[in-house]
């Protein structure tokens, strides 16, 4: 499905990339057989919006670090 769902994205002129939390990546998804680029989400579990930097994956796939859901942008 995920590849089928590529195409789609790719051949309409879009970048492709998978996000999911860090136990998908690590339990669901396989990312040897699935090299694409990732954003993860990863954040405390009292997340009150700060960077926690010991927190960050560190796959060599990763494209993006979602590390907080509690933060907002004007």
């Amino acid at each position: 499905m995920i590849e089928a769902f590529r195409s789609i994205i790719i051949n309409n002129g879009y970048k492709f990339g998978i996000y999911s939390n860090l136990n998908w990546h690590d339990d669901i998804l396989d990312a040897s057989k699935l090299p694409y680029d990732y954003w993860c989400a990863v954040y405390a579990g009292n997340d009150n919006g700060t960077l926690q930097e010991r927190l960050r994956p560190r796959f060599n796939h990763l494209k993006g670090w979602q590390y907080t859901s509690n933060y907002k942008i004007d």
